[in-house]
């Protein structure tokens, strides 16, 4: 499906949600539910990374009752 979407569609943002309990891998927190952002190829153009930082409106967390995975 990801890559069926990805022919006609960039990813401009990911990120990690609370929604569920990250799971731990080695020294690395990996979120179980991860949110993308998509926009159609035809009304965008490919541009390298202009800002790794957190996005307030995007990345609010999600369920009160799990840490962010950057708070673990």
């Amino acid at each position: 499906m990801l890559r069926k979407l990805l022919r006609d569609f960039r990813v401009v943002h990911v990120h990690g949600n609370n929604f569920n309990a990250a799971s731990a891998f080695g020294p690395f927190r990996v979120p179980a539910v991860v949110e993308v952002t998509l926009v159609r190829k035809d009304l965008s153009r490919r541009v390298p990374c202009a800002n790794p930082m957190r996005i307030r409106a995007l990345d609010e967390p999600n369920a009160k009752i799990f840490l962010n995975v950057s708070e673990t």
